[in-house]
């Protein structure tokens, strides 16, 4: 079976993907178009990667096409996931594919529905007519990492921090990761422990305070690294604390510790999956979320020793 997925979307709504499509059996062929950076993440679960901006996909969103093909002319299932109010997406999937079964869902479940974003992918897939079980899927992104490496680990003794993601509502101000990144500090004295501090393209202008808050500090700072860079990081930290991002995802699917800060959204759609993630919720107040926090930590490093 030839199928088609087509999801444009940030890192973190791409890597949701994977629980499903981690568990379809090898005759099933798989093309992915999405978007960079997830997209460079896809490779060990699909057949063939394509982004969505290049190559002539433009033409699914325009009122009437005119001329020209898509880089795929053939499929047996065509799955797309996408706010689709106008209708183009779903006239022009069909205009052309007219042969193959097409099936168009919106990018994410209902806010109110108590469903796993992954879950929600996996039960829409096989809704399509691909032959997974929801449940399997699910429990196979907890048993183990869904996404492998082969980046050495570099130092094992490494906390990688990340305090931002793609929504400001959802991150915690710079001057309570000051605050975290220093109790830590105090409490790893005894092991050696060196921190990286890990800035992607949305907190580039944070980068001069949290330069001045570190000064002296021993931290290294990594300014939007590259894959294999932040991969590298990953692997070989004791533990990842950040938000709800797409990096902390990243972070729970490579098998790290991952300690996720949800203040905003919802984890019970968006906890990160992975072998060894925990959830912390807002509290009442930063004295009491860097309590929580410091115990979770603390735990996490004995079981590491």
């Amino acid at each position: 079976m030839k199928v088609l997925i087509i999801r444009g979307g940030a890192l973190g709504d791409t890597l949701m993907f994977l629980p499903a499509l981690s568990v379809l059996p090898p005759d099933v062929e798989i093309t992915f178009v999405g978007r960079e950076p997830g997209l460079g993440f896809m490779g060990d679960h699909v057949d063939v990667c394509m982004d969505l901006e290049r190559s002539g996909w433009h033409r699914l969103f325009q009122a009437s096409p005119s001329g020209g093909r898509l880089p795929v002319e053939h499929a047996d299932r065509v799955i797309a996931f996408f706010t689709d109010q106008s209708g183009d997406l779903g006239r022009n999937l069909k205009g052309f594919f007219p042969q193959s079964g097409v099936h168009t869902f919106p990018s994410f479940p209902p806010r109110s529905a108590a469903l796993h974003v992954a879950r929600y992918v996996a039960r829409c897939l096989y809704r399509a007519g691909l032959p997974l079980d929801e449940d399997e899927a699910m429990e196979n992104s907890l048993n183990g990492p869904l996404i492998k490496s082969s980046a050495p680990v570099e130092n094992p003794y490494r906390v990688v921090f990340h305090p931002g993601s793609g929504d400001w509502e959802k991150n915690h101000p710079p001057q309570f990761w000051c605050r975290l990144m220093e109790a830590l500090s105090g409490r790893e004295g005894e092991g050696g422990c060196r921190h990286v501090l890990l800035l992607g393209p949305a907190e580039t202008q944070l980068q001069p305070v949290f330069e001045q808050c570190l000064k002296g500090s021993g931290t290294e700072m990594m300014n939007c690294p590259s894959r294999e860079r932040l991969m590298a990081r990953l692997k070989s930290a004791r533990f990842f604390i950040g938000h709800d991002s797409g990096v902390s995802h990243l972070s729970a699917m490579l098998g790290t510790p991952t300690l996720a800060l949800f203040r905003t959204s919802d984890p019970v759609q968006w906890r990160p999956l992975g072998p060894s993630v925990q959830v912390i919720t807002r509290s009442d107040s930063d004295d009491e979320l860097l309590d929580v926090i410091m115990k979770k930590a603390a735990c996490l490093l004995a079981r590491e020793k």
